[in-house]
């Protein structure tokens, strides 16, 4: 054979088994756990792996052809008559932030983000496919209001969010794999690919530390408020930093005093702690340009991509369900007590940057590697996958490909790394951010919508709440019609109710004998019996706002609601009501998904008759018409005991309904005909028990038939909820809201005119019988009766006889 034909022989040969462990590192099968140098190059020239390049569509050919290629990477445009997106998210920006911005006309590649960012700076990174298109559309914003996106770029998985990310002139870099290429496919419901998901991150952190560059990697459901560079300077001993799930402020900063020595549950990682749960979370992660860190991504990267361990001691155990979460743990928990009398340490006096030991005998150890695994603590066992991960690094398997590999001859493998837990005071949690501080930002650098019900609509929903989300168009803060809010039910005055009863018995009862059944944590927590109360009168106020908001024809802002009682999964919350290690005070603004379903409630607007609902702070947004915020623009509404009130109310020029307005006298008060009609927004002085039925001509004929509409809603989409747990077997621990009594169909002649329902007979039971039915009662839960809760062990809340329809 000719040598020119050998070496073409070779080159494809070559090319085939580059490709072939690539194809294993996203497989589901046990595989070889290494990355092929292609993998980069891959990245660099834009292209799919295992597919060969499309050619550009005549839009994307228009796209590329106006942008001029700078250093910044890709094809770029910035500053003053620049063609610029036309998505209405960029109306967020400053204009002096919109106008110096760089604009991206295609996917960067590494090396020109490289080229953008000088040695010893951090790459801003972010990882999504198109299930989270909109939450990473929205990290992007705020990463440009701080003017870092010459820095940043968001890997895309598939090629449609490739598609929308250059359709919205966002950098990004092009990381589609065909065996990921499932664009509307929430990744966390794929295990085997959500681990290789979480090896792809580990595999783009190296691509640029081992260049020189720190990396910044933050989930999209991540939002970046202020620079993190001053927080993140006094920690820049450590090699790698992570936030945290600690729920405590104050546990949190105990690092300076080193004062326990049992940590508080997901808290306990500062020095001096010998015992507790440590959470980190890989929600926002910082990787410094160092050996350690290095080889701390490429273990991470291994321990992924293993279906299985089986480590230097011939530890075996199954990984099937390891994401990189989790993996991230795994290395620190192995090594963040290895140190004498198994206390976390420091590495300097008052630091709370920790020394993590994971290869305790170094080269050494692997001459033995019998005696260290015959330690049955484990202390001198070397974490999974640093061994094998820094012989990647070496070979050049993994990181930058070049001569001697992705680490200097000088570098020799680190037996341990700096880490530092990042501070809960800035780089906050969901529940730090939006239970404990009411969705205020205070020191708050970042935010994780973390602790959140709802899936990915509860997350939007908070961001909402907290003025985070940039997305919503112009016509979402102006809806025709106008908006319709209240003043919430308020904890009655007096002292907070006690933390528990000391009667009652603190005896496991539940099916694990690990918590409480429903009657007996209702015994043992008053303030638990104090919230179903308040939850009781806010689900009678909200029923009845919605009421008036689809007679009105207006959206409904819902306010926030005070509470008395966290919610957990986990039976500690029981008696306190304070969830497990948090620094929460009650009462409290609880969010509105700790009350109803929120992905139900919100789509009701789409339904016959349904109430568009917005979020609490929205009057207050700065996206929001200045209209609403100009004198005149809210008209209160007071709530009137009876005609006379109603009727001095009216002369004096205020607005005002009556304890037990039907939906026709409403219309006559505040609808589009009345005096109030074309105010913008109209806010009611209370909403509970104010909506007092349908009479019987409104709503296009027929009190009943608008009743069985409106209450038809009520079933589909808001009322149902419960609280959640006194017990970890969840039917055993779930109480049931108490929901209020079906609004009425108004007798004949009722409803029309307040004065006459005062004199008139029936009218005035109607409203009596209606009143007596909202008042409070006291809470009993009994076991279900028939059916599949009765088999599962739910219990029901037992409601007395409360009739609401005259006789």
């Amino acid at each position: 054979m000719r040598p020119a034909a050998v070496l073409i022989a070779a080159a494809v040969l070559l090319c085939v088994v580059r490709l072939s462990r690539e194809r294993w590192e996203f497989s589901g099968r046990g595989a070889p756990p290494v990355v092929p140098p292609t993998e980069l190059l891959l990245w660099q020239q834009g292209r799919t792996a295992g597919a060969a390049a499309q050619p550009p569509t005549p839009a994307e050919a228009s796209r590329s052809s106006t942008g001029a290629k700078s250093p910044g990477g890709g094809a770029e445009s910035s500053g003053g008559g620049a063609k610029q997106p036309a998505s209405g998210w960029r109306r967020a920006l400053p204009d002096e932030v919109r106008q110096s911005a760089q604009w991206f006309d295609r996917p960067r590649t590494v090396e020109e983000l490289l080229a953008a960012v000088p040695e010893g700076a951090a790459v801003w990174l972010s990882l999504s496919n198109s299930a989270f298109r909109d939450l990473a559309v929205n990290w992007a914003a705020h990463v440009y209001r701080l003017g870092k996106e010459r820095s940043a770029a968001i890997a895309a998985l598939d090629r449609n969010f490739v598609a929308a990310l250059v359709a919205e002139r966002l950098p990004c870099l092009e990381l589609v794999h065909p065996l990921l290429e499932r664009p509307a496919a929430n990744l966390r419901s794929n295990v085997t690919g959500f681990r290789r998901f979480g090896a792809m991150k580990a595999s783009l952190v190296l691509s640029f530390i081992t260049r020189g560059r720190d990396v910044l990697l933050s989930d999209v459901d991540v939002v970046w408020i202020r620079d993190p560079e001053a927080v993140l300077r006094p920690l820049m001993e450590a090699d790698v930093m992570s936030s945290t799930d600690c729920t405590s402020i104050t546990a949190d900063e105990t690092y300076a005093r080193g004062e326990r020595e049992v940590g508080p549950a997901r808290c306990a990682y500062m020095p001096g702690n010998r015992a507790g749960h440590a959470a980190f979370n890989t929600g926002v992660l910082y990787f410094r340009a160092t050996t350690a860190a290095k080889a701390f991504a490429a273990a991470w990267r291994v321990r992924l991509l293993s279906v299985a361990e089986q480590d230097e001691l011939h530890y075996v155990r199954t990984t099937e369900y390891v994401d990189d979460q989790y993996a991230f743990n795994l290395l620190l928990w192995h090594g963040f007590r290895n140190h004498p009398g198994g206390a976390v340490t420091s590495t300097r006096p008052r630091s709370r940057v920790i020394s993590v030991v994971v290869d305790p005998k170094g080269s050494a150890g692997e001459a033995n590697v019998q005696a260290a695994a015959e330690d049955a603590r484990g202390a001198r066992r070397t974490a999974f996958g640093w061994r094998s991960g820094w012989k990647q690094l070496v070979e050049g398997k993994v990181g930058v490909s070049r001569p001697g590999g992705a680490v200097g001859a000088d570098e020799a493998r680190p037996t341990s790394f700096a880490f530092a837990p990042l501070p809960a005071r800035f780089f906050c949690s969901g529940h730090v951010y939006w239970v404990q501080q009411g969705g205020e930002r205070r020191d708050c650098v970042a935010v994780h919508t973390t602790f959140t019900e709802g899936g990915d609509t509860g997350k939007v929903w908070r961001l909402r709440e907290a003025r985070l989300w940039l997305l919503d168009p112009p016509e979402y803060y102006s809806p025709a019609g106008g908006f319709l809010t209240f003043t919430p039910p308020q904890p009655l005055a007096g002292p907070l109710p006690p933390e528990s009863d000391p009667s009652a018995s603190s005896d496991f009862d539940d099916k694990y004998r690990t918590g409480w059944l429903v009657p007996t944590a209702l015994r043992r927590s008053p303030r638990l019996r104090a919230h179903l109360e308040l939850v009781r009168r806010h689900l009678l106020a909200l029923r009845d706002a919605l009421a008036l908001a689809s007679v009105l024809g207006r959206t409904l802002v819902v306010p926030r609601l005070p509470c008395l009682c966290d919610r957990s999964e986990a039976v500690t919350i029981i008696p306190s009501c304070v969830f497990e290690a948090s620094d929460l005070e009650l009462p409290f603004h609880c969010p509105i998904s700790h009350i109803l379903d929120l992905g139900r409630l919100l789509r009701m607007a789409g339904q016959p008759g349904g109430v568009p609902i917005r979020e609490s702070t929205l009057l207050a947004n700065l996206l929001a018409p200045r209209s609403l915020a100009a004198p005149g623009a809210t008209v209160r509404v007071a709530i009137a005991a009876n005609a006379s009130a109603i009727a001095a109310m009216r002369l004096a020029g205020k607005a005002a309904l009556s304890v037990a307005t039907s939906d026709a006298e409403a219309k006559a008060s505040l609808g589009r005909e009345s005096r109030w009609g074309s105010a913008e927004v109209l806010h009611l002085a209370s909403a509970e028990g104010i909506f007092g039925g349908w009479a019987d001509a409104a709503s296009g004929g027929g009190g009943a038939a608008a009743r069985d509409r409106f209450e038809q809603l009520m079933r589909a989409y808001v009322l149902g909820g419960s609280w959640c747990c006194s017990s970890w077997y969840k039917p055993h621990g779930a109480f049931d809201f108490a929901e209020p009594v079906s609004t009425s169909a108004l007798p004949g002649g009722c409803g029309r005119d307040e004065r006459v329902d005062e004199e008139t007979a029936v009218c005035m039971r109607t409203q009596q019988r209606r009143r007596a039915a909202q008042r409070p009662f006291e809470f009993r839960y009994v076991p279900a009766r028939g059916g599949s809760r009765a088999r599962d062990g739910y219990f029901s809340l037992e409601v007395p006889s409360r009739v609401a329809e005259p006789p």
